[in-house]
């Protein structure tokens, strides 16, 4: 999880954030990317990378979309847990710690940007629902991520 456990999160800065930076309507771009099911896709792993997620916003939308600008308007929703990061931190000096969290690739490719002392943290072990192809609480996500990640449940690793 990242979005109200590590993170705060607000939609309602963010939607204002990517009308500014498109030029569109926070209407249109809340018809067409999330009452449309773009985003939904997104989160699902109908995009499998930042690349298709930007050009599928482009097609619905009509409206150009860097991942500089993604980055921006994502972290202008952002507020970090300070406490709960803290906390990840001390149990990642025990052992192996990761993130499941129900966001598209976008995010993953930008967690370095977005949260740089979670992602070192995290050492790599970021998973989100668009690379599992299942969104939480679908069992397939949960069921399949710990094989995706270095130090799956049971496993030590003794120079961590």
């Amino acid at each position: 999880m990242c979005d109200t456990t590590l993170f705060e999160y607000d939609f309602r800065e963010r939607l204002p954030a990517l009308a500014r930076l498109t030029g569109a309507s926070q209407y249109h771009l809340a018809s067409t990317c999330w009452v449309g099911g773009h985003e939904r896709a997104a989160v699902e792993g109908e995009y499998h990378s930042s690349e298709e997620y930007l050009e599928a916003w482009h097609e619905l939308t009509g409206t150009a979309l860097t991942r500089d600008q993604w980055q921006q308007a994502r972290a202008a929703a952002m507020g970090p847990m300070q406490g709960a990061i803290d906390a990840l931190s001390r149990v990642a000096s025990r052992g192996t710690v990761s993130l499941l969290s129900n966001n598209p690739v976008p995010f993953r490719d930008s967690l370095p940007l977005l949260a740089p002392d979670v992602s070192e943290i995290l050492q790599g072990n970021d998973l989100t629902s668009a690379v599992l192809g299942a969104s939480k609480p679908e069992r397939r996500g949960v069921h399949e991520s710990p094989e995706q990640v270095r130090g799956a449940p049971g496993e030590r690793d003794p120079d961590r």
